[in-house]
């Protein structure tokens, strides 16, 4: 990866040509296609750099066309912060990534294709004293790896076929050709063909129990050793077991115990014996090998290879043993230790061994749920992989089978769906058998992903090759379909309704024993039979299942570590098919409705609150020990769970039916311990027991909760129609299905965003609002159901789906016609009948959030007015006085220019594109956000804040000055900042705000304050401002990102979020914002809702854009893309 030069300003050159030249095969080996060319312009920045003096760190863009640079002075220029800054550096320049290419001291780092991992602080994202890997957000690193070393480093492919190749001897004595036997298994296992080789193996055994001379002292236990390890990578556990205590019993009286196969055998039994939930059993294994371990280290050596190697396999068992016992944080020291160990020992650092290690890591990570570790260490062992035997082999197949689980747990089914197949074409080029585990568990991991691509069909048809006899299937294929409900799910979404429900049924047995007939896994399966009974016609069979699953599917634990991807995506096919077959609203099944629509609603937001949960500061004792209990729970089920699979998995076990029926008890015992435990949370900590796993609510409960004049509106946009509740405080609600499903919202909404959210640079970009289309959508939407609405003054709206990218204040409430302007531009708009001429508007993220906001207050205290963050710098190049940074031109810089001052768009790089286009993206590829800084004292000003002490702009708007400030202390928190949701970065799995680079000066943290921190802060606020948000970022998901973000603050402690929802115009924002406050402070009653609806009304008809240089008139503000961004969530009150 590098190459050590004496002297940088004398070798350094020769150094890097040698780089460009490719003739660094050994730095090749292990980061993949080799150099990049470089451009002749780089090449002679490159060699002019050299000459200075001064020793400098030096970065170029992936194609080689772009380069950029640092100069360290005295500095150390091999530091994190000089080679962060020279990436950056090159990224400010070029507007795309950068690897860095040479530093100033005495190394050269090879430029490697796209994305390919330098161990480099480049790749690193501070987290105070710790630091982490953090991996790239797409799989273009893969799909690099995998592609350059299509015919690289096939030596071990080759090795093994030459192998597989030679003929037997015709004159071989019988331990010479039990020999020959095992060759061929090794071979075989190189090939990932696990079954042949035990095949080989065992006819070795045969041969040397018949053989009568020239038999090795301790061949047979070798052989049995070979054997119980080929059956355990080919998930026969059980067999795997009987082998290696064979292979003990055949211990050479000579050898003794402390010999290294004894203690090897013992720790390998350990593992399994950990694996099918024996612990008492493996901790004895483990207890012999640990004490004959010890002989070994005091003759030894630490050091010495072989004492590695024992120490490896040992503390690996002790991580599946703490696995085992759920004990998952343990489990990840243990495994990270066992990495590191052989890892720095230099007989096995390049080695097999080090990758295999990490992948064990990986596994345990996946387990936990630590996704993004997971990632991290499966990427990691991949390269090593790759590095050590070349793509062409079973355990590249292996990393990369994983990674695709790991991905569609993170909710990224297309890379899932990729990196599966990558994994399947490799183990179908190597020959390995349809019917091999690796086979069976990749093609599972790929028709996951499909699934949730919404792509049954193809689905199901690898559901059905893996379960046909004709495809040699072994008993483990059909162990792990016997619990695989999306087998059933699969052929329903497919047309297959009868053969859906005679799988499904056929899982009820497995589902019954393991998990109980009260448990969410139960309800799952009577609610897809109502589905299809109700397809077959038996209506009253159909109603009884829905009558006994949906309360538990409805007050499903949001909490719970097992709520993966795929369940999720099953609780939203049951929900929507349950309200597509209830064709009409009654006293019945009214509440049943009311119900699925909030928890259907809530899924999609609560998913971006579970990590957070899980990382909650508590200070209350008793709370504390019940979320502990919690966690505890969730990790013992995780790991009888884990358990559970590899019984299924086991074909060679004769008591499957025995340990099912015992993990399935210790399960049904733990889900009744956390029942008893979330009733307590109900009663004793509703605020928490809100955040963690919130209930669906009556309609009767809000109108309880509502205030004289206010409705509620509840939206669910489901397949093919939206349902839509109006709820006043008195009277009936009333309910209606809209014929218009999720493609055609997201349609219409996106029409009227094109003029909202347009990228504009000149006034004349700005396009005519769809006035028809709004009106349409209204019709569609609120009409008919305005006898629950239309006489209240303020509408709590509860919007899901495309609706939450949408303002509902810029529905147009009656037909209109655009008049023309009179005389200034947008005045026209002045006219039109908005539904913010009528009614204020306050969104909720849920139904249930409503509860927690109205039935809570802060400390009534003295406080301080404000308390503001913007303007931050995200990179040292950005900081640098020398460099004018800028977004675009300001607004009436001339007269003639008519320029818009448009700021807030998250990610935007000038004409760049935005970060979802990109492979990778960091902190520092953010641009700034200038205007922001005039805004945040605008505000101070107004509510006469201290400018001083309580305005942080610029390099002072940091992630720690946010953690480090008494933010209880202040009635508005401004944070005037891009907002991010999951993937805008690299590495982030949540929503998240951005703040200045702590490398600008050496503060702790990351530089990015993200849900899990949010909901650690201890706020008392009545309003949190985050004006630069955009909820139409992510293709749509931004608006779930930013409600999930909303409801993080509420549960810090404040009682309403100003969110704004595009971009916004600079002197427009700052006059609506101002307006707010001044309306408050004037008058100390005023509603949050109201004072915004009033700022609204202002701007429209009062409120004009003069140049400043002329004094003429250029336009008014009437245009929704001024006035309709910004929008209340929480408490309007």
């Amino acid at each position: 990866m590098r190459v050590p030069v004496k002297s940088f300003r004398w070798f350094g050159v020769a150094a890097a040509l040698l780089v460009l030249a490719g003739c660094l095969n050994s730095a090749n080996k292990y980061t993949g296609s080799g150099p990049i060319t470089l451009s002749f312009r780089v090449k002679t920045a490159f060699n002019e750099y050299m000459k200075l003096q001064a020793p400098g760190a030096f970065a170029v863009t992936l194609d080689g066309t772009g380069f950029g640079g640092r100069y360290c002075a005295n500095i150390n220029c091999t530091s994190e912060n000089s080679v962060r800054a020279a990436v950056e550096s090159c990224e400010q320049r070029n507007r795309r990534p950068c690897k860095l290419y040479a530093d100033g001291r005495n190394v050269v780092w090879q430029v490697n294709a796209p994305n390919i991992v330098l161990p480099s602080a480049t790749n690193k994202q501070l987290s105070g004293p710790n630091k982490i890997l953090l991996p790239p957000r797409t799989i273009a690193d893969i799909s690099s790896l995998v592609a350059s070393y299509g015919d690289i480093n096939r030596s071990v492919v080759s090795e093994a076929n030459d192998v597989l190749g030679r003929a037997k001897p015709k004159f071989i004595i019988s331990a010479s050709e039990a020999k020959f036997h095992r060759d061929r298994a090794i071979a075989f296992k190189d090939l990932g063909r696990y079954n042949d080789s035990i095949l080989e193996v065992q006819t070795a055994i045969k041969l040397l129990k018949n053989a009568k001379f020239g038999v090795p002292v301790g061949a047979e236990m070798r052989a049995f050793s070979q054997l119980g390890m080929l059956q355990m990578f080919a998930g026969r556990l059980s067999d795997s077991l009987k082998s290696l205590k064979i292979s003990q019993a055949a211990l050479p009286e000579e050898w003794g115990t402390k010999a290294h196969l004894h203690i090897v055998n013992n720790g390998q039994i350990a593992m399994l014996k950990a694996l099918l939930g024996q612990i008492g059993e493996a901790e004895k294994y483990l207890l012999a090998a640990e004490h004959d371990r010890q002989y070994w280290d005091e003759h030894q050596g630490q050091g010495h290879k072989w004492t590695v190697k024992r120490a490896g396999v040992i503390i690996s068992a002790k991580g599946l043993i703490e696995l085992a016992n759920g004990r998952f944080e343990e489990a990840e020291i243990m495994f990270s230790t066992a990495v590191k160990l052989v890892s720095n020992n230099s007989h096995w650092k390049d080695r097999i061994e080090v990758p295999l290690h990490r992948m064990l890591l990986a596994e345990a990570q996946f387990l936990a749920g630590n996704l993004i570790k997971a990632e991290v260490s499966t990427r990691q062992s991949l390269f090593e992989l790759v590095g050590v035997r070349g793509r062409s082999s079973p355990q590249v197949g292996w990393a990369l089978s994983l990674l695709a689980a790991i991905m569609t747990e993170q909710n990224r089914p297309k890379e899932a769906e990729k990196v599966a197949g990558l994994a399947i074409n490799l183990f179908d080029q190597l020959g390995i058998p349809t019917n091999s585990i690796l086979f069976t568990v990749a093609r599972l991991r790929l028709a996951n992903s499909l699934m949730l691509l919404n792509k049954p069909n193809q689905a199901y048809d690898l559901y059905s090759a893996m379960q046909s006899k004709a495809d040699g299937n072994i008993g483990f294929a059909d162990n792990i379909l016997d619990r695989e409900i999306n087998f059933a799910v699969s052929a329903y979404l497919s047309g297959v309704s009868d053969k859906a429900l005679t799988l499904l049924e056929q899982r009820q047995n497995t589902i019954t024993k393991v998990f109980g007939k009260s448990s969410y896994e139960y309800s799952e399966f009577l609610a897809m039979r109502a589905i299809l009974r109700h397809e077959a016609g038996q209506m009253d069979r159909a109603q009884r299942d829905f009558d006994t699953a949906l309360p538990i599917l409805l007050n499903f634990s949001s909490y719970r570590s097992n709520n993966s991807a795929s369940k999720a995506h099953r609780r939203s096919l049951i929900l929507n098919r349950y309200l597509e077959l209830t064709k009409a609203v009654g006293e019945r099944n009214s509440r049943q409705i009311f119900f699925a629509t909030q928890v259907g609603a809530n899924s999609s937001v609560q998913r971006y609150l579970s990590k957070g949960t899980a990382r909650l500061t508590i200070s209350d004792p008793q709370l504390a020990e019940y979320a502990s209990n919690l966690r505890d729970i969730e990790q013992n089920v995780a790991a009888l769970e884990f358990q559970l699979k590899n019984v299924f998995k086991d074909s060679s076990l004769k008591n499957a039916k025995v340990l099912t029926n015992r993990f399935g008890g210790k399960i049904r015992r733990l889900r009744s311990l956390e029942n008893v435990i979330l009733a307590k949370l109900q009663t004793q900590f509703p605020h928490y027991a809100g955040l963690v796993n919130p209930k669906p609510i009556s309609v009767k409960r809000v109108q309880a909760l509502l205030r004289n004049g206010e409705a509620m509106i509840s939206t669910y946009v489901a397949k093919n129609q939206t349902y839509i509740w109006a709820i006043p405080k008195l009277g009936r609600a009333v309910f209606h299905t809209a014929p218009v499903g999720k493609r055609q919202l997201d349609s219409i909404v996106d029409l009227l965003r094109t003029s909202l959210d347009p990228q504009a640079q000149n006034i004349s970009d700005i396009p005519e609002f769809n006035i028809a289309a709004s009106h349409q959508l209204f019709k569609l939407l609120l009409e008919p159901v305005q006898a629950g609405w239309k006489n209240a003054k303020s509408l709590l709206i509860v919007p899901h789906g495309a609706l939450g990218r949408l303002p509902f204040s810029v529905l147009v409430t009656a037909p209109a016609k655009m008049r023309a302007n009179d005389g200034v531009l947008f005045s026209n708009y002045r006219h039109v009948p908005w539904l913010a001429r009528s009614h204020a508007v306050t969104l909720l993220p849920s139904v249930t959030s409503l509860v927690s906001l109205r039935s809570s207050s802060g400390p009534k205290v003295v406080r301080k007015p404000f308390i503001g963050f913007g303007d931050p710098i995200f990179s040292i190049e950005q900081a640098d006085s020398r460099i004018r940074v800028t977004n675009v031109a300001k607004v009436g810089q001339n007269e003639t220019s008519g320029r818009l001052n448009v700021r807030g768009i998250p990610i935007e790089i000038g004409n760049a594109p935005r970060t979802r286009q990109l492979d990778s993206a960091r902190l520092s590829i953010l641009p700034r956000l200038i205007d922001t800084a005039e805004e945040i004292r605008s505000i101070s000003r107004t509510l006469n804040a201290d400018i001083i002490n309580d305005v942080f702009i610029g390099a002072r708007a940091t992630e720690h000055a946010v953690k480090t400030a008494t933010l209880s202390d202040y009635k508005v928190i401004v944070f005037a900042t891009h907002g991010l949701v999951p993937g805008d970065l690299d590495g982030l799995d949540e929503p998240a705000l951005a703040f200045s680079s702590p490398l600008l000066g050496n503060t702790e943290g990351d530089g990015v304050l993200t849900t899990s921190e949010i909901l650690n802060l201890r706020l008392n606020a009545d309003w949190v401002v985050l004006s630069a948000c955009n909820t139409g970022a992510a293709n749509g998901l931004g608006a779930e990102a930013f409600s999930g973000l909303g409801r993080a603050f509420f549960y810090a402690g404040t009682k309403a979020v100003l969110l704004s929802n595009w971009p916004v115009e600079t002197t427009s924002s700052k006059l609506l914002i101002t307006s707010i406050f001044r309306r408050q402070a004037k008058i100390s009653n005023l509603s949050r809702s109201r004072a915004l609806h009033l700022a609204k009304l202002s701007l429209i008809d009062e409120e004009i854009f003069v140049d400043k240089l002329s004094g003429k008139i250029l336009y008014s503000y009437a245009h929704p893309i001024f006035w309709a961004p910004f929008v209340v969530v929480g408490e309007g009150g």
